[in-house]
């Protein structure tokens, strides 16, 4: 079955196109991701250093519910989720929503994963300069992830305005396939007679050359056309000369009343054919 020409470049394109496309957002979503868990990591660290300053200069006071008034009022607005803990183990201040039980079993400075009653949870842990505190604040993953989503779709609408350019290709493919409409048309109007070369302009190079190896044909066929009716001709004059004289030998035959002239003028007219 015959496939459109319009159709495998549309096909083509929009391959090219939807991989090309789906390369790039899966780069732009994948880049973007890694954007924003580090900027959300980097608020973690932030966070934790604030903290880390207030703590240093007001734990020691014996005020702790100040401390802790204080401590909330400036980090709350960062995450609900932070905790202070002396070297001891014991818990000094905690955010409102934050249990009494550490964030992170792991004491280590740095970013873990943690499940806490259900709930995902990205840690940071890190001790005050003089090593006497450990801080850790959290953020839900859930909370995060909501956040990297909408952050992601942002950054990919700019791409989602590619999709209406598949219009624009479907465009110009009809563009770039019209002189082979206007030479299409050209050949289909023709009588069959006509071998007069096709004489379209402003086509483009590659159906140029379509339209020179066309015109070669019509131009071969119309001088062959040309040979074979100069031969016919010359194969008739050749032909119409002894037919000539054969019809005289023969009515000559039938003229004569002689059975020796007439067996002569039939084999005249006999060699005559011959």
């Amino acid at each position: 079955m015959n496939q459109s020409l319009r159709a495998r470049l549309l096909a083509l394109i929009l391959i090219s196109f939807v991989l090309g496309w789906l390369i790039i957002s899966g780069f732009a979503w994948w880049r973007a991701t890694a954007q924003a868990t580090a900027l959300f990591d980097n608020q973690l660290a932030q966070l934790a250093d604030l903290i880390a300053v207030i703590t240093t200069h007001e734990a020691g006071e014996q005020d702790l519910h100040q401390f802790e008034t204080d401590l909330q009022q400036s980090a709350v607005h960062y995450s609900p989720l932070f905790q202070v803990w002396s070297v001891g183990g014991r818990l000094l201040v905690r955010g409102p929503q934050a249990p009494s039980v550490p964030l992170s079993a792991n004491a280590n400075p740095g970013y873990s994963d943690e499940t806490l009653d259900s709930y995902r949870l990205r840690v940071y842990t890190r001790y005050t300069a003089d090593n006497m505190h450990r801080i850790q604040v959290a953020q839900e993953v859930a909370g995060r992830q909501a956040q990297l989503h909408a952050f992601v779709r942002g950054s990919l609408t700019p791409l989602l305005l590619a999709l209406p350019m598949i219009g624009l290709l479907w465009f110009a493919i009809e563009r770039a396939l019209a002189p082979l409409k206007r030479l299409a048309k050209e050949i289909g109007s023709r009588t069959p007679g006509n071998l007069e070369p096709i004489a379209i302009t402003c086509i483009p190079k590659e159906v140029g050359v379509l339209v020179d190896s066309i015109n070669g044909l019509l131009g071969r066929l119309h001088a062959s056309l040309e040979r074979y009716s100069r031969f016919t001709a010359d194969a008739a004059h050749e032909l119409r000369t002894p037919l000539a004289g054969s019809v005289t030998q023969i009515h000559a035959a039938l003229d004569s009343a002689d059975a020796g002239e007439r067996r002569d003028s039939l084999r005249l007219a006999l060699n005559g054919l011959s």
